[in-house]
């Protein structure tokens, strides 16, 4: 790579979660020229990003497009911009290495940054630090350049923050493997070898131009020679990039074998090793990591056009250029070095055969588990040794294994799970040829299952059971997942291993793993249980008179007993009880001769992994134990076997310590709540539609069960391991989680799978008020319902539902040593009893602090659903004990309900006292309650003239606290507070109820929330853990949500109030603001405008209407007098009218008094109505119209009027 590359990056647009969608969206339309030239015009790419993104300048527009230019992704020419090949490339595949490789080759300190993050995590400041050490020019007083590169980084999936500092992802941790060596190669770019000696000490190929190795994590890429004979146009440049053409001779060339080796060379964890054919040898060029692929047309070996491949190499590290070896092509061949630490280590290959059912599974059941009879190959093959059965295990290898290699097989459970389970010694191998390999697979029966021929054929003695822990393993030798191919050799020398540190040698290791022998039988007996063991020895030692038992002595062993009682292997053990174990180590020491002796002459047997001696002693004192009827603790093989290992420690404290409790929200809730705690099992593709839906279900049989459940109650969550249907993949049995639970309500449409298809209907909820899963939530999609999945998709989403449950048979454990009862896992339900029916909180605590450090809350509502609802059904439920003349209650919920499915907030508006703010209550209290799994509660605020965005989205406050000491902390406001828990953490979905809202300087008070009511994400001027504070949408956030993220689910609503005599503000809103609301409006009871006895008689039969709802029963001359009062203050100006809700106390207060209507009614009127007609205009019509009643007392409203509403009565309008 050039020195010419530029120090520092440009953010590109859409912050770190979208960066790379909106810029595949910008590439996509470089994709579609607007002219034959192919190009795009500059004005129309600066239009689409200002039209698309929050860009605001063209300067900036104009520098962001220089930067994606500078990298290589896109070139221009006369202001036009077009895709270069491999950007077209990055187009085609997303492919996040093409992007690293377009980031590291224009610009300077990625590969530092990723080396360096593989070693330890790092803070921006540590990397600015690193990167100003290592670049001069990146001296700039701040860490803008190591932030910029760290976001890029993150964008692509390389990096994660967490608490600050910056590690690498799986993803990156493969590019890392790339910088610092995965293999053992030890050559000298520009030096030359012999092809021959490379492979032989590496393995690969040597026919092949691309050459992948078996016994290295090395692609060998061989250039020049013959290769343009057969259409081969390759490149190196002067800058030590190349371009490759790819392998296949004849014809379009495909991606497999070698070219998909190429291509995904970083996920395989294989290096790329470049030569150059000379006469002499093979010239070393260096290593390469794959930038991308274009497609060209090339001829082919018979000269005919075809399509060929063309891979686009960037060297990494030092490499040799054209320049620095075309003058020296008679140079002597370098010799390789000997490697004199493995010359006598076997050869030991992995062999993972993916669980299920397939080709490799079958046959390695077949030839390794169950065996192959002799005389089936002895007519195709004469086979060594004289067993009458057979393992073999054949593959396409072009050499032959070598005798005393050995085979590790694995059961292989996706890339990064699964278990080692059998290790097999090469006896003999061989590579037959074309004709007897295809009779040889027919023999073995391999051809039933597949139909290629596997001429490498090995033959396996002994096999051992694989005695180790994948996990172990893995971390010795420096692996992060399994190998791609079925037969690759074990590098023991990776660099990231510590191999050397734990193991002389391979065959130290070999010899550890071993566990019990499965073929061919051992030649003495092998026990499958201790109790086998005892029952052997007890039959045998009859002729031994018992002296072994009498050498120990019976005392001896009743002191080892009362020492063994509750003690588990690597336990904490007082002293005493150390000294004790120490006895029984140094009997077996003293004894171990006269042991093996007795075991060979008695012809018992071994208990592995103990030898016969051992499991001779062993079964002895177990004995001995069992005919003394000791009290204590038995001696079985785990402990025995922890004290000749000496694993357990001695606690000498100077003081006790109490036992620590552990701390968990549900812990805590059964410890002060008493709820009643409940187990629900199910199937696991069920557990997928409660996530989805925060809830459980109940058919209509289980209707008593479900109407015991109170809120509050406590369930744990058991995941059966078979789905109940055949498509699906077993998982583990376990217990996924843990619930408080919330409201209970009946559904009619279907959300589980057997609703969908197996016409079942699960009408009954309980929802879930709290929500700990040990499941990788964030890798189960819950935008789409389980009908809309396909099968493959569940799967993998089952599988990261079981994931870290924990499983049943340690359930059933820990209830067995809290209760000495089981985990009640039988039936559907079952609530947790005591032998009294009480309510048992032992067993639910236990298995709660067994799963606690695997928990993560969860939130209860689903960011993607949207509202889908009905209001106007349940119009009684919603409005009961509110009167509206006619059909006025279900137009007004008709038209919120219309809102609500079509996106919109809803604006109330109307006169005072009309119910604007109990309707929005009461309609936000019932979408809370019938649909928690949108909505976790709602909140009602009064907007002010004083709020500013400080108060609705938040902003900078002191934190008191021992740690900060008043430290300035990001403090969320009122709408945010609505979005996530700010106690928990955990995402939720409040309604918000703002009423009054026209008191509020509405711009003032929501600033940047217009972008986010329009749909579009938006970030704050604060930092939360040091990332910007982002308010964002759910359709812009991947999983669960960061520490600094708020985010808006698709249901969230506002709901607002405004009173129409404050109309006039809502002139003065924006545009942009009213336009995402739905003005609903509520208006008060229309009253004739005459005084006929008819339409007197109309205003007296409202008043009666709405006192009849309150529980009121006024007189019909309290009536008369406050419907003519209600009239008059109605009819006296247009647009200024009170609603109900006034009228309500005005008519208490009279019902109260039993003076005559005159006195009380005036003072209702003072206190009630003339309150809201303060700063109204024309209020003094308003009041004069009210005194010409005739049960008003003129002088004294008049005189209430002057010094409340500053009007004189006597005064013309």
């Amino acid at each position: 790579m050039t020195n010419g590359r530029r120090m520092s990056t440009d953010r590109f647009y859409g912050g770190i979660e979208n960066r790379l969608e909106i810029l595949f969206d910008f590439l996509s339309l470089l994709n579609k020229p607007d002219a034959e030239d192919g190009g795009v015009s500059s004005e129309r790419i600066v239009n689409w990003i200002l039209t698309n993104t929050n860009a605001e300048e063209q300067s900036a527009v104009e520098r962001h497009l220089s930067f994606i230019e500078s990298i290589g992704l896109i070139e221009s020419e006369g202001g036009r911009y077009k895709l270069t090949r491999i950007g077209k490339c990055y187009l085609r595949d997303r492919d996040s290495l093409v992007l690293y490789n377009f980031l590291r080759t224009g610009v300077k300190g990625f590969d530092t940054i990723v080396r360096t993050l593989a070693i330890e995590p790092r803070t921006d400041d540590e990397l600015m630090e690193l990167l100003v050490s290592e670049f001069e020019e990146c001296n700039m007083g701040t860490s803008a350049v190591a932030k910029r590169h760290r976001e890029w980084l993150q964008a692509i999936g390389y990096v994660e923050r967490i608490d600050d500092r910056n590690r690498l992802t799986d993803s990156g941790e493969a590019v890392a493997d790339q910088l610092r060596g995965v293999s053992s190669l030890t050559l000298e770019p520009g030096s030359i070898y012999e092809r021959t000696e490379l492979h032989s000490r590496y393995g690969g190929s040597r026919q092949s131009g691309i050459a992948p190795s078996r016994d290295e994590p090395v692609v060998f890429l061989f250039t020049g020679g013959s290769g343009e004979e057969y259409g081969y146009r390759d490149k190196i440049r002067s800058d030590g990039t190349a371009i490759y053409t790819g392998e296949g001779q004849v014809g379009d060339m495909e991606m497999k074998r070698g070219n998909r080796v190429i291509r995904d060379h970083v996920e395989e964890r294989r290096e790329l090793h470049l030569f150059s054919m000379e006469d002499a040898g093979v010239r070393y060029i260096g290593q390469y990591l794959y930038v991308g692929h274009f497609f060209e047309e090339l001829p082919d070996a018979n000269g005919d056009p075809r399509e060929a491949i063309r891979f686009d190499l960037s060297p990494v590290g030092e490499v040799a250029t054209p320049d620095s070896f075309e003058n020296a092509r008679n140079e002597d061949v370098k010799t390789l070095e000997a490697d004199p630490d493995r010359i006598d280590d076997p050869i030991v290959y992995q062999v993972p055969v993916k669980t299920g059912d397939g080709p490799i599974r079958n046959n390695f059941d077949r030839t390794i588990i169950e065996g192959v009879d002799r005389d089936r190959i002895e007519a195709v093959y004469d086979p060594p040794g004289d067993h009458k059965t057979l393992r073999i295990w054949g593959n396409q290898a072009n050499e032959p294994a070598e005798e005393g290699d050995y085979l590790l097989f694995a059961d292989r459970d996706g890339r990064h799970d699964g278990e080692y389970t059998n290790l097999a010694r090469v006896a003999h191998a061989t590579v037959l040829d074309d004709e007897t390999a295809t009779a040889f697979t027919d023999a073995v029966s391999w051809g039933e299952v597949t139909d290629r021929i596997f001429p490498h054929v090995m033959f396996l003695e002994p096999v051992y059971e694989a005695d180790c822990d994948r996990a172990s393993v893995w971390d010795t030798l420096g692996y992060s997942g399994w190998p791609n191919d079925t037969y690759s050799a074990i590098n023991f020398d990776r660099r990231d291993g510590n191999f050397s540190e734990e193991y002389d040698s391979v065959q130290a290791f070999v010899e550890e793993i071993q566990g019990r022998q499965r073929y061919p039988e051992p030649s003495i007996p092998v026990y499958d249980s201790l109790s086998a063991a005892c029952d052997d020895v007890r039959t045998k030692r009859s002729r031994d008179d018992n002296r072994l038992t009498a050498r120990i002595g019976e005392a001896v062993i009743e002191d080892w007993s009362r020492a063994l009682e509750g003690f588990r292997p690597s336990d904490e053990v007082s002293p005493a009880r150390a000294a004790t174990f120490d006895q029984v180590r140094m009997v077996y020491e003293f004894m171990e001769a006269d042991l093996e002796t007795a075991a060979t002459d008695l012809g018992t047997g071994t208990l592995h992994p103990f030898t016969d001696a051992q499991t001779l002693f062993l079964a002895v004192v177990r004995n001995a134990q069992d005919d003394l009827g000791v009290p204590g603790g038995p001696l079985n093989q785990p402990r025995l076997n922890s004290i000749f290992h000496d694993s357990y420690t001695i606690d000498e404290p100077d003081e006790p310590e109490p036992p620590t409790e552990t701390s968990h929200p549900v812990v805590d809730h059964l410890r002060n709540g008493q709820p009643t705690v409940y187990k629900f099992t199910a199937p696991p593709e069920y557990w997928l539609s409660s996530v989805e839906y925060g809830s459980v279900s109940f058919e209509d049989r289980h209707r008593d069960r479900w109407k015991e459940i109170e809120e509050g109650d406590v369930a744990l969550l058991h995941s059966r391991a078979e789905p109940s249907i055949d498509e699906f993949e077993e998982q583990r049995a376990g217990l996924i989680g843990v619930v408080i639970l919330g409201t209970k309500f009946e559904k009619a449409d279907p959300w589980w799978l057997d609703e969908h298809e197996a016409d079942r209907e699960f009408s009954m909820i309980a929802s879930f008020d709290r929500l700990f899963l040990t499941s990788e939530i964030d890798d189960i999609d819950t935008s789409l319902g389980i009908d809309e999945k396909d099968r493959s998709t569940i799967n993998r989403e089952l599988s990261a539902l079981a994931a870290n449950c924990l499983p049943i048979e340690r359930a059933n454990a820990i209830c067995s040593d809290i209760a000495e009862a089981a985990f009640p896992a039988q039936g559907m339900f079952a609530r947790f009893r005591t032998d009294d029916d009480g309510v048992d909180y032992d067993r639910p605590r236990a298995l709660i602090e067994a799963m606690a450090n695997d928990l993560s809350e969860v939130a209860t509502v689903n960011l993607h659903k949207p509202f889908e609802g009905t209001l106007t059904e349940h119009k009684d439920e919603i409005l009961g004990g509110l009167h509206f003349p006619g059909n006025q209650g279900h137009e007004i919920l008709e038209t919120i309900e219309t809102a609500l499915n079509a996106g919109k907030h809803v604006l109330l508006t109307g006169p005072p006292g009309t119910g604007k703010t109990e309707i929005a209550e009461r309609v936000c209290e019932y979408l809370a309650d019938r649909h928690p799994y949108l909505f976790s509660n709602s909140e009602m605020t009064t907007a002010t003239a004083d709020w500013s965005t400080f108060d609705t989205v938040g902003g900078y406050m002191p934190t008191e606290s021992d740690e900060t000491d008043g430290d300035l902390s990001f403090t969320p406001g009122i709408v945010l507070n609505r979005l996530k828990n700010n106690r928990t953490g955990v995402q939720s979905n409040e309604l918000t109820i703002i009423d009054e809202l026209n008191r509020a300087d509405i711009d003032k008070a929501f600033g940047q929330l217009f972008t986010l009511l329009s749909g579009q994400s938006v970030q704050l001027p604060y930092t939360v853990e040091g990332e910007e504070v982002e308010l964002t949408t759910y359709e812009d956030v991947d999983g669960s949500a960061e520490p600094h993220q708020y985010v808006v689910s698709n249901s969230w609503r506002i709901f607002a109030t405004m009173n129409a005599y404050d109309k006039t503000s809502l002139y003065e809103m924006s545009y942009a603001f009213m336009r995402r609301f739905a003005f609903v409006r509520v208006p008060a009871p229309e009253f004739p405008e005459g005084d006929s006895q008819e339409e007197t008689l109309e205003v007296e039969r409202t008043v009666k209407d709405y006192a009849d709802e309150w529980g009121l029963s006024p007189d019909r001359n309290e009536r008369m007098a406050i419907g003519n009062v209600w009239r008059k203050a109605n009819h006296a100006v247009d647009e200024r009218a009170i609603g109900p809700a006034i009228i309500e106390d005005v008519l208490r207060y009279v019902t109260h008094h039993e003076d005559e209507i005159d006195r009380p009614l005036t003072k209702a009127v003072i206190s009630y109505i003339l309150p809201q007609l303060e700063g109204v205009p024309r209020r003094d019509t308003i009041v004069r119209k009210i005194a010409d009643v005739d049960e008003i007392e003129r002088d004294c409203l008049e005189r209430a009027a002057q010094e409340m509403l500053q009007i004189q009565l006597s005064q013309n309008e």
